[in-house]
């Protein structure tokens, strides 16, 4: 038997920037308005969806999905600027006078929204093949792809003046070329990078693809577990290619406002874990007595290696290694152990009692450094906030009724 779900989902978004008073560095009113963005956000969308189950046999089903989903108007996108900046004076200190020189120029977000901007989108497919044995055990695989376009990000449009200028990695005497900014671009938030110091980042995309692998035991004979073991890769050219988390919007965050930031942006992407193993099971005990154990092997996360340069723009952040497989933070190896007891106190109450271990084996890896930018000589640093906890013991009381 073959049963389909057909679904269409309707969204509608509009939005506008208003306008602001021009304010002078003591936020004081210039008396010059900053005009607003009408219909900065127009979108209206149709996403169609399909999804299956088709069951050959009485012990297997398979399934699969195709659908559209577009992006909300995410508003972290649009912390910076306003609908305008006022302009930017960069100060460095002079050795030589022994005085900060004053650098500066006009900011030129004219229009700070692309006039033809669109919502994010991703095509979603997954297939899938379920197989039950036996009376209580099912294992089952699964395939999953995601192809996102459209990311909003910053845009260069192309009307900035720069001076190609060599620069070598310290670290693998590799060459590069970098832009030295001699006037400043219009920037604007748009789907695409616009003018880039690297000539093959010509958009902003996302492409995920994963192998999921299940099994599962319903409680018998007194235990029941789950599994999952997942196979992954997801990579791209995101707007916060130097950050060290996938998932921040922008909040006042100008990742890709310099066209040096896209050499090597093409990369895994910073949520990326190759492998990733799960594992859950409970027992039931005698004397009302239970345990469990959960137990997380999977690969650390890939991260590039950035480095700081002083152009006239002022600190430029470049990466030299795009994040790839060589270059992960430690795998982590998690177990956690239970074992409880329940009381029946009668009328229907039950008091329970749970000892918990936690991170059996004393796991101290982590998943952050301090700073993805690092100078000749310099070292990663990790961050210390980031560190998975250290084997704890925890005292769980509980009462149902």
């Amino acid at each position: 038997s073959v049963t389909l779900r057909l679904g269409l989902r309707y969204d509608q978004h509009n939005a506008s920037i208003p306008d602001y008073p021009a304010l002078d560095a003591n936020w004081n009113p210039t008396g010059e308005t900053i005009p607003g963005v009408d219909n900065a956000i127009d979108w209206t969308h149709f996403s169609p969806r399909l999804g299956f189950a088709w069951t050959p046999g009485a012990k297997t089903t398979v399934r699969g999905s195709a659908g559209v989903y577009y992006d909300a108007n995410v508003s972290g996108n649009w912390n910076y600027p306003p609908p305008g900046a006022p302009p930017i004076e960069v100060y460095y200190f002079n050795d030589e006078t022994g005085e900060y020189d004053i650098f500066g120029w006009d900011s030129q977000y004219a229009y700070v929204v692309d006039p033809d901007l669109v919502a994010p989108r991703s095509l979603q497919y997954s297939l899938g093949i379920e197989q039950q044995l036996g009376k209580n055990i099912a294992i089952g695989a699964q395939l999953v792809y995601k192809d996102t376009e459209d990311l909003i990000g910053w845009e260069n449009t192309g009307d900035g003046r720069y001076r190609e200028v060599p620069f070598t990695d310290p670290f693998t005497g590799n060459e590069y070329t970098l832009w030295n900014q001699i006037r400043q671009a219009t920037y604007r938030k748009g789907n695409e990078p616009g003018v880039t110091a690297n000539p093959s980042a010509t958009e902003y995309w996302q492409e995920s693809s994963g192998l999921l692998l299940t099994f599962k035991k319903r409680m018998s004979n007194n235990w029941s577990m789950m599994g999952s073991y997942t196979l992954s890769e997801s990579k791209g050219l995101i707007p916060r290619m130097l950050s060290d988390s996938q998932f921040n919007p922008f909040y006042f965050n100008t990742d890709g406002a310099d066209p040096n930031n896209y050499i090597n942006a093409e990369q895994l992407l910073q949520g990326d874990r190759r492998h990733m193993l799960n594992l859950q099971a409970t027992f039931l005990l005698p004397w009302d007595m239970h345990a469990g154990t959960m137990v997380t092997l999977q690969s650390g996360r890939a991260y590039s290696r950035q480095i700081d340069v002083w152009l006239d723009q002022g600190r430029t952040t470049v990466i030299m290694e795009p994040a790839n497989d060589d270059q992960r933070f430690p795998s982590q190896a998690m177990i956690d152990l239970s074992l409880g007891k329940a009381f029946n106190l009668g009328g229907g109450v039950v008091f329970s009692a749970d000892l918990q271990l936690y991170n059996l084996l004393n796991e101290d890896a982590w998943d952050y450094w301090e700073t993805l930018s690092v100078q000749e000589g310099e070292q990663f640093v990790p961050d210390a906030a980031s560190y998975i906890l250290p084997r704890r013991l925890q005292i769980r009381l509980g009462i149902a009724f």
